[in-house]
């Protein structure tokens, strides 16, 4: 199983503040933008 601390590039010493600030770095290189289109 992959190490998920790791997988964040953090050390698992690391503060929770670091460790959700690589999350949400993480979450924005692989998941892309939602696009709401406007009614007509």
């Amino acid at each position: 199983m992959n190490d998920p601390y790791r997988i964040l590039g953090v050390s698992p010493y690391d503060s929770d503040d670091k460790i959700k600030e690589a999350y949400r770095e993480l979450v924005k290189k692989y998941h892309p933008p939602i696009i709401i289109p406007k009614a007509l």
